[in-house]
């Protein structure tokens, strides 16, 4: 027997006071007790909220924009733990350079996807200079 998860948490009320928000599908769900765009659209009014969806890439809602990306796919990963919380060193690494949006949201996916060619979700990652370098070479990643 499973246990229930209990999500009972007001994240519209702490948007106010978040810059980024990122969790993934389900994650964001369970905390909106939604799945309606518009929910996240209205709470990307407050801060922005990035979507973590796998395979499928991630999606950025702010001010009730939305900007999807697709996925960096690694067709041979290692492990995928700790891809997600790449995706989110990747997303702020560019963020708090003031990079573009689109910029961050590139970044982080490609981080994501760097961090499964290793295991242990992080010892792929070493330097951004090995970063771009792995994406290149054994994901076959070329600027957007």
């Amino acid at each position: 027997m499973g246990s229930r998860q209990q999500w009972d948490f007001d994240i519209s009320g702490l948007a106010r006071y978040l810059d980024i928000f990122l969790p993934n599908e389900q994650e964001l769900s369970h905390l909106l007790q939604s799945d309606s765009i518009e929910d996240v659209e209205t709470l990307s009014e407050d801060c922005i909220v990035v979507v973590k969806r796998s395979n499928r890439g991630a999606t950025l809602y702010h001010n009730r924009e939305k900007m999807n990306m697709e996925a960096i796919l690694n067709s041979n990963p290692v492990d995928a733990i700790g891809a997600g919380d790449s995706f989110n060193a990747g997303f702020i690494y560019k963020y708090v350079r003031d990079e573009p949006l689109r910029h961050c949201l590139e970044f982080a996916n490609i981080v994501g996807a760097v961090s499964t060619t290793g295991a242990g979700g992080t010892s792929a990652i070493k330097s951004y200079d090995q970063v771009l370098n792995t994406a290149k070479e054994k994901l076959g990643y070329k600027n957007r």
